[in-house]
């Protein structure tokens, strides 16, 4: 009879213990790399893609009011992150100078604006005019609308974990850019605005403003995605534009514009993955 007690509540006790740590565990797991010893990786790369947000594959990201860019964009004006010059992410760049690449440019010096009798001329024949002054309160600046910033570009490291035999893509910096056809952009080329940490920006997507970045899936509204998740898993279409090099030069420089360079860049992507295939042959 001891001995029967003595089993119910050892099955009690257990049975206490697997209730709470499934009440702790989240609904749903977020995607997380493992951590990776710099000792254990045998081979690693340095690759850039550019990522146009409204082409299909990635239009989840670029959703109505749900733009991954006027989430990043917002977050910095707020100084939730902060903005870098360059894609290294080492120096951080002012936020007065952040705010004048995000912002209309009232003289016309390639921010999207007008001078000042273009201005004035516009505004006598906009009856829509008074409106954009009330958006920014009157005092404000007149900001870009996010939906034109559509271009961004991935900065990220292709590297081999010996320890656990596979291959890992680590995303280290996002660079945010106004295309140059946008009608804000009167410089005729494609206009760098800032760069981010990306580890920032996880940490932004998962506790910040989980709310706002929203992956937004079209076959199931029941399972939409953060848009950290959605980069862990690789859910985004990006042509790679640079491997490292030693003359830092873009495969467009290697191996010619238009087309040549579109077959070049879809021919190294597949090398890549034969290379990862294959790798135990040698």
């Amino acid at each position: 009879m001891k001995k029967l007690s003595y089993a119910i509540v050892f099955v009690l006790f257990f049975g206490l213990l697997s209730v709470g740590a499934f009440a702790q565990e989240p609904a749903i797991a977020p995607a997380i790399k493992p951590k990776v010893v710099e000792s254990q990786v045998l081979f690693k790369k340095t690759i850039w893609r550019r990522m146009d947000l409204k082409e299909r594959q990635n239009r989840p990201f670029f959703s109505i009011n749900g733009e991954i860019t006027n989430v990043i964009l917002e977050a910095a004006k707020k100084g939730l992150i902060f903005p870098y010059e360059n894609d290294s992410c080492l120096t951080r760049m002012a936020i007065a100078d952040f705010e004048d690449r995000v912002k209309v440019d009232e003289e016309g010096n390639g921010g999207g604006g007008f001078d000042d009798e273009g201005d004035d001329a516009a505004a006598e024949d906009d009856p829509f005019a008074s409106l954009n002054d009330e958006d920014t309160g009157g005092d404000g600046p007149l900001w870009i609308p996010p939906v034109e910033f559509d271009i961004m570009e991935i900065k990220e490291k292709l590297f081999f974990d010996r320890l656990r035999s596979r291959m890992y893509y680590d995303i280290e910096a996002i660079t945010i850019y106004l295309p140059a056809t946008s009608s804000y952009n009167f410089g005729g080329f494609q206009k760098q605005v800032a760069s981010f940490k990306f580890s920032e920006l996880e940490k932004l997507f998962r506790e910040i403003m989980p709310e706002k970045s929203i992956w937004y899936n079209n076959q199931n509204q029941a399972h939409h995605r953060n848009f950290a998740d959605a980069f862990a898993l690789r859910m985004f279409s990006a042509p790679i534009v640079k491997i490292s090099n030693a003359d830092d030069r873009n495969i467009r420089e290697i191996y010619g514009q238009g087309k040549k360079g579109i077959i070049a860049a879809q021919r190294l992507e597949h090398e890549l993955v034969d290379f990862e295939n294959q790798l135990w042959e040698f």
